[in-house]
């Protein structure tokens, strides 16, 4: 269903349906039009629109299956996978933000159930919270954020390059190759979005905290401790 969902951001499926209407009997032919950008849409259909009525996930998974393969086995979509993949990752991969605007959730609000099923006892108290009366803005502490970051990658491109060791280097190659195959998996066979690259991409920043942490220990802690 996610790959699925993603053909159809992406465009692959109405180039697919386009091509094989008519050709093969597919249940998705008479929801063409209906298909939007957006993957969730497509997973979780408006009830009464015309993909609410394919009859769910199980239901559609033989039908699904069948466009998977003939999409990785034909070169024209498979070229337009490779290329809808490429973009996707960069894209992916600059979706760094740390904190997103929290979600106001009035008492109609789906979420907003759960809140009252497991936490009925401050059920009012989280109706006057900060974060249900949009009060809470996270753009100053993604500017400290990003301000870390930057200042730090800094300092350890100026002052631990000059005493680098290899481990140093395989370290980060391996954080930016984990950023990268993260990138790569979650905006191919889901979507593009912040909460999956910011979720991980806080290993880069508290590496530098950490090195730059122990430069300072091994340079002015550790020499103390030894005239001690």
């Amino acid at each position: 269903m996610f790959i699925v969902a993603k053909f159809a951001e992406s465009g692959i499926l109405n180039e697919y349906l386009n091509d094989s209407c008519g050709k093969k009997k597919l249940n998705l032919c008479a929801c063409k039009n209906d298909i939007t950008p957006y993957p969730w849409d497509f997973m979780w259909p408006q009830a009464g629109s015309s993909l609410s009525n394919l009859g769910g996930w199980e239901k559609c998974k033989p039908e699904f299956n069948m466009i998977i393969h003939d999409v990785f086995t034909t070169p024209k979509y498979t070229k337009m996978f490779i290329e809808k993949a490429a973009t996707s990752t960069i894209r992916q991969l600059t979706e760094i933000q740390d904190l997103g605007k929290p979600i106001n959730m009035p008492p109609g609000h789906l979420e907003r159930a759960f809140v009252k099923e497991y936490f009925d006892d401050e059920d009012k108290e989280f109706l006057r919270s900060k974060q249900n009366n949009d009060q809470i803005d996270p753009f100053i502490p993604n500017v400290f954020y990003y301000l870390f970051f930057a200042l730090s990658s800094i300092w350890i491109l100026l002052v631990c390059s000059q005493s680098a060791n290899k481990q140093i280097f395989y370290l980060y190659l391996y954080i930016i190759a984990f950023l990268v195959v993260n990138a790569f998996v979650t905006s191919v066979f889901s979507t593009v979005s912040g909460r999956f690259q910011a979720r991980i991409f806080w290993i880069l920043p508290a590496t530098n905290a950490i090195l730059i942490l122990k430069y300072f220990q091994k340079k002015y802690i550790d020499k103390i401790q030894l005239r001690d």
